[in-house]
């Protein structure tokens, strides 16, 4: 009710207490809307990733509240606690929170949970607007030089060095990089086709295809002793590398308090407690990259700006279309948000036709 207040809206009604068969409340709406998406198993990352945190925001302040009585000032009271109270950015709750919960109220009204009037006045909500609240921006995701990629590489552990090598090459989303299966992957022909089973459009129906050149197949080859359904790269793996690489690098034989430590790792991974993942995330492939960049001693940079760069590169070179095949973007209106128009590109096109 102040978070209603502090944004000059009316308290939303809220009943003392609620008994068996009176109105369905905001949180059993919720309930039902996570059963149904963990049924249909539609996009289950972004749900778990996107979905739940703003659904989890939405029964915090509103739990109780019958889903007749949410309305557009409600939704702006969660809004200014993202921001305020959590100094989350504008962006996020324009594109990932808000859009969230007018989903909810969506689907119930199409399973009659939801008077008509509830989505409609919910769907003339305004977004947040630069400067309300105080709200924080975050900076557009912008392409990254060749020459920093190669010289943070050059600081990276094999294994995710060569994720970014493979991710640069196709152009594909980090969580694509980090989930690649043997399974998936079409080795018939000189190009390869990666089909990931889960990705961004997979609940809109939308197939998704990587074509796999010979440079990524290079670097794809040293894996290929993986199991077919595991992940590609591995951090268990990677583990065993550092270990191997340590062990190489010593000077001094093995005290007695480290044959006891090695014979309790041997131990526990037979048992997978206390051991790395079997895949990595696109948390952990992201961290890999950020202590590179710290040890250097450079701008840390994420791996979503690898995409942007592929684009960019494209886009100058091969043209619009070609980058928005390689990306998988049904629009080309997609594509530009990823490619940029970069001062050395402009500066040729205004010599040679300015």
């Amino acid at each position: 009710m102040i978070a209603e207040h502090l944004t000059g809206g009316v308290p939303t009604a809220r009943p003392a207490s609620r008994s068996t068969g009176g109105p369905l409340s905001i949180a059993e709406l919720v309930l039902r809307y996570a059963v149904h998406r963990k049924a249909s198993k539609l996009s289950p990352a972004t749900f778990a990733k996107v979905d739940k945190p703003a659904l989890r925001r939405l029964r915090r302040l509103y739990g109780t509240v019958p889903v007749s009585e949410f309305r557009p000032t409600s939704l702006r009271a969660i809004q200014r606690r993202a921001l305020v109270d959590e100094g989350l950015s504008r962006q996020y709750v324009n594109k990932k929170l808000t859009p969230v919960i007018k989903r909810l109220f969506r689907w119930g009204l199409a399973q009659d949970l939801v008077p008509a009037d509830v989505v409609t006045r919910l769907s003339v909500a305004e977004p947040i607007k630069r400067g309300e609240f105080g709200a924080r921006e975050t900076e557009k995701v912008k392409a990254i030089d060749d020459a920093v990629i190669e010289r943070t590489i050059a600081d990276m552990e094999p294994i995710p060095a060569d994720m970014v090598r493979v991710q640069r090459l196709t152009g594909m989303r980090p969580g694509e990089v980090c989930a690649m299966r043997w399974a998936e992957i079409e080795t018939d022909g000189d190009i390869w086709v990666y089909r990931p089973a889960e990705h961004k459009n997979a609940h809109r129906g939308h197939d998704r295809i990587i074509t796999l050149g010979p440079k990524s197949q290079a670097v794809l080859m040293r894996y290929r002793d993986r199991p077919e359904d595991e992940a590609v790269f591995s951090p268990q793996l990677a583990a065993e590398e550092r270990r191997v690489r340590r062990r190489a690098a010593r000077q001094t034989p093995l005290t007695p308090s480290q044959r006891a430590r090695d014979s309790k790792r041997v131990k526990s991974r037979s048992t997978g407690k206390g051991q790395p993942a079997a895949a990595y995330t696109t948390t952990s492939y992201a961290a890999a990259i950020r202590r590179a960049c710290e040890r250097l001693e450079i701008s840390v940079w994420t791996p979503n700006r690898i995409r942007h760069t592929t684009a960019t590169v494209l886009r100058e070179q091969q043209g619009l279309d070609a980058a928005a095949a390689m990306l998988g973007h049904a629009k080309p209106d997609t594509t530009l948000i990823y490619a940029e128009q970069t001062l050395e590109y402009q500066t040729d096109l205004a010599r040679r036709f300015g």
